[in-house]
């Protein structure tokens, strides 16, 4: 888990000491308004992140010392293949519901320009390719993402895999 400020500007990692009754507990961290950021992993991805005992998946949330937090995960059996023209980049899923790169994914292209992501979620998604070099910083932007996601290609990810022929979309102003 990382915590990101609501400003975009730091990103902190704080040490976590997990409770008796599961929750985590950051040991130090600095009052504050954040983002918490569960990290996704190859089959498996997070569907809740209670602070203490509310909902806030996706929401900036102030964080005190003694905060608890509790992150649900779920199986991710999606899988999201293809190729992109001219790559020599990455493609970009973005998911519609929440809309922040701290829960899609970047997938990178092949010489080929084929591309595969395995163990994503369920859901509807949108999916820019773009070439190198892709400024990481513009990804936390929610105008440069809600660019992305009017430029990209709508994309539903089922439990089987899903194959889409990208092309290359110059990266939004």
């Amino acid at each position: 888990m990382l915590l990101q400020s609501a400003d975009g500007r730091t990103v902190a990692s704080p040490p976590l000491f997990t409770q008796p009754d599961g929750t985590l507990a950051p040991s130090a961290v600095t009052p504050g308004r954040y983002l918490i950021l569960p990290q996704a992993g190859p089959g498996y991805y997070p569907v809740s992140v209670q602070l203490n005992g509310q909902e806030v998946i996706g929401k900036p949330v102030d964080l005190f010392p003694g905060s608890t937090i509790r992150i649900s995960y779920k199986a991710a059996n999606g899988s999201l293949r293809g190729s992109v023209d001219s790559c020599n980049g990455a493609v970009v899923l973005i998911p519609r519901d929440v809309q922040t790169l701290a829960f899609g994914r970047l997938l990178d292209c092949r010489a080929n320009g084929s591309f595969e992501g395995p163990g994503i979620p369920q859901g509807d998604y949108s999916a820019a390719a773009f070439r190198l070099p892709i400024n990481l910083a513009d990804l936390r932007d929610p105008g440069f993402l809600a660019k992305v996601i009017s430029a990209g290609t709508s994309v539903s990810v089922q439990q089987s895999a899903v194959t889409v022929q990208l092309k290359v979309i110059p990266l939004p102003e």
